[in-house]
């Protein structure tokens, strides 16, 4: 049986690393993670060229008083009004 580091390992070695997790299966009998899916993507490709989570612009409108996220969060992220 593989396992999650085995396969990422094998990918990196061949120049890919993980990009995203999606979807996971649960066992039935315990109920720990059984399997999921994850896209890989080239190490040094295109999808890789910035590591930024996102521009001010979408951060003032996600949190804009127009939303309902509470203004804690604002605080967290060093974001002024």
């Amino acid at each position: 049986m593989l396992l999650n580091g085995d396969v990422v390992l094998y990918m990196k070695e061949r120049g890919f690393v993980a990009y995203d997790i999606i979807l996971g299966w649960n066992c039935p009998l315990d109920n720990a993670l059984g399997q999921n899916d994850v896209v890989f993507v080239q190490e040094s490709g295109k999808f890789r060229e910035s590591h930024a989570y996102a521009t001010m612009e979408p951060m003032k409108t996600l949190f804009s008083e127009d939303n309902d996220y509470p203004s804690n969060q604002l605080l967290e992220l060093g974001l002024r009004r």
